[in-house]
């Protein structure tokens, strides 16, 4: 009997956790044959061409399995026509094919072929809480723990995430009603699985972890000359309060640059325990926003299809619903939280990683494409043009924070010096001063800009949702919290300051480049495309394209992945 077993467990992996894959897509769909009444699940994020359906195997097709294990593994590993037809008479339920399906479209499915057959996964019950030979040679039907025995793929669909979105989706389904059977069927129960245990040999332990098992250690097992590794995936009774996430550092090519945002993925399963919108309570995401104590914590979720207003998006593009919360409230805009889910949705898969996408804000639907011309892993994002209006006369929401107790004197001030106080600087170093409908911008001298330093307790009086501060490029860089790479020439340069929104200063902000690309753009003659360079401790480039007639800007820059995990709350 072939030793190559897998137990499932959702425990978080503790030597490899800094080392964990990125998790695949989730968004499997689940499907009825109309044909059979059997249910199925259609593979998502996986690199194989057509549709691939997960479904418990038939009968007619255990030998076709069986002639895949044995095209598989070693001869002394794999299980024999015999052993694995006794597993499917008596372990059914944990007998899954994946089937090839490119003929149809159709939710209304026929049976799958045997000639379909590419993959398949088979476990057993165990009452044992560890593997050892004899909990992985019985099949034990009240048992909570399941083995894996194997998890196999035909050459062709090897290499291409197959094997991982379908022991994904195979751990994952196992406790759905849809393939539970009440009271049990052929030996196998009708209870939930508790968890799911595997051993595994060194070079497939990546591909294990990215599925959601983690690494408990060497196995006793001794089967072969080589050493077997134990594997571990805990509750897999659906969780409705575990969220996968990714941390993304925004508008950086390499880790720790750029502004880092978390984005939080609400998958199918979270929507029954969610508010009537199908979101999560605004209170939980908020205390979520709160926990990452990021600039930005971004929540996508796949946008139901095909019901619904607006479900379908128009251009063909992947419909995604995206909101945005800083530590202390959600915001109607942010580009870098936008960029680092359109990197999170690619790079795990979730949808294919040149497709654009469409995400369904409080702004409108932003588009996101990838544009391998400005370079690897970069994104052009689609969003309204923001651009400032001159404030030419006192108000109130800026002269609150003048540095004076004669209330009637700092009404009659101008916003200039309202503006210098903020920022210590005298008003002479003040250019202009205007405000869109989210935030304020001050444009200073070049030679002024250095010297900002930022009075936190006045701007938070300022009545907006951020200050906006640019200059054209200093002669000199000194005094600058970062510079621009060596070779990169920009168009302007800027800080952000946001304490109304529990952000002292943004590292990176998109949302501010909608008011600093049209602004720069008229006043460098209508030029069309401009880089900006936001001056933050960590510093980043933005690209702006203006679209002056259209009313939008493409903002684009690069993204990368710095953490991964699950969240439990």
């Amino acid at each position: 009997m072939r030793l190559f077993v897998l137990c499932c467990t959702f425990v978080v992996l503790h030597s490899f956790q800094h080392f964990r894959s990125r998790p695949s897509l989730r968004v499997h769909r689940l499907g009825v044959n109309m044909a059979s009444a059997s249910p199925y699940i259609e593979l998502a994020g996986h690199r194989a061409s057509g549709k691939l359906l997960l479904k418990p195997i038939a009968e007619a097709d255990v030998p076709l399995a069986a002639a895949l294990e044995t095209a598989s593994y070693p001869k002394d590993e794999a299980a024999s026509p015999e052993r694995l037809a006794w597993r499917h008479a008596n372990a059914g339920r944990f007998f899954w094919g994946v089937y090839a399906d490119d003929t149809t479209k159709s939710p209304q499915l026929a049976p799958p072929s045997q000639k379909t057959l590419v993959g398949f996964i088979c476990g057993t019950l165990t009452s044992a809480s560890e593997l050892t030979n004899e909990s992985m040679a019985l099949h034990e039907p009240g048992g909570a723990t399941l083995c894996i025995h194997s998890v196999v793929t035909a050459p062709g669909h090897r290499r291409k995430g197959v094997a991982k979105a379908a022991l994904q989706a195979y751990a994952d389904a196992i406790n759905s009603p849809a393939f539970i059977t009440p009271g049990g069927g052929k030996g196998e129960g009708g209870q939930p699985v508790a968890q799911i245990l595997l051993i595994a040999k060194a070079g497939l332990l990546r591909l294990y972890v990215a599925a959601g098992f983690q690494l408990v250690g060497l196995s006793p097992v001794v089967h072969g000359a080589d050493p077997w590794f134990e594997l571990r995936r805990q509750n897999c009774v659906l969780d409705q309060r575990s969220f996968e996430f990714v941390q993304v550092d925004a508008f950086a090519a390499e880790a720790l640059g750029g502004n880092p945002a978390a984005v939080v993925f609400v998958e199918e399963r979270h929507r029954k325990a969610g508010s009537a919108s199908g979101w999560p309570a605004d209170e939980w995401l908020q205390g979520v926003a709160d926990e990452f104590h990021l600039s930005e914590t971004a929540f996508v979720r796949k946008r139901s299809e095909p019901s619904g207003e607006g479900a379908a998006d128009p251009s063909g593009a992947s419909a995604w619903d995206l909101r945005w919360f800083t530590p202390s409230s959600e915001v109607d805009l942010c580009g870098h939280g936008t960029l680092a889910a359109a990197h999170a949705v690619l790079s795990t898969h979730r949808a294919p990683e040149k497709q654009a996408l469409a995400f369904y804000t409080r702004s409108g639907v932003l588009m996101v494409r990838p544009e391998e011309a400005a370079g690897p892993g970069w994104l052009a994002m689609d969003f309204p043009a923001e651009p400032p209006t001159e404030v030419a006369e006192p108000r109130a929401s800026l002269t609150t924070s003048l540095p004076t107790s004669d209330e009637k004197s700092a009404q009659k001030a101008s916003p200039a010096a309202a503006a210098a106080a903020a920022l210590a600087l005298t008003e002479a170093e003040v250019l202009w001063v205007g405000r869109n409908r989210m935030d304020l911008l001050v444009e200073v001298a070049p030679e002024a800009f250095a010297k900002i330093t930022p009075d936190l307790a006045r701007i938070k009086q300022l009545d907006s949702r951020g200050l906006i501060v640019t200059a054209a490029p200093p002669r000199s860089p000194a005094g600058l919290p970062s510079c621009p790479p060596e070779g990169l020439a920009v168009d302007f340069v800027s800080r952000f300051f946001g304490p109304n929104i529990a952000i002292d200063e943004d590292p990176v902000t998109g949302s501010a480049h909608c008011a600093l690309g049209p602004y720069w753009a008229a006043k460098k003659g209508g030029a069309s495309v401009l880089i900006g360079w936001q001056a933050s401790k960590r510093g980043g480039a933005v690209r702006v394209e203006v679209k002056s007639g259209a009313g939008r800007v493409v903002l684009s820059g690069p993204a990368t992945t710095t953490m991964e995990g699950t969240l439990k709350a």
